[in-house]
């Protein structure tokens, strides 16, 4: 989770940081620890981008070429 800017920078890079971000709250308001919040913010990731119509900009965001 905290690997090259982990679940959040992962979520800001697909769009879908909000939501990562309010699933890490909800967790973390419901009595999870950390780890396990930032593990429910990863499923919302992957929930998200699983949804996703994988389209030139979307493709854009997951590899970004430098």
């Amino acid at each position: 989770f905290r690997s090259e800017g982990g679940v959040f920078a992962l979520a800001e890079k697909l769009g879908v940081q909000e939501e990562a971000v309010g699933a890490y709250a909800a967790a973390i308001q419901s009595g999870m620890t950390e780890e396990q919040a930032a593990a429910k913010a990863l499923r919302e990731v992957i929930a998200h981008t699983a949804e996703a119509y994988v389209d030139k900009s979307f493709m854009a965001k997951a590899y970004p070429t430098k």
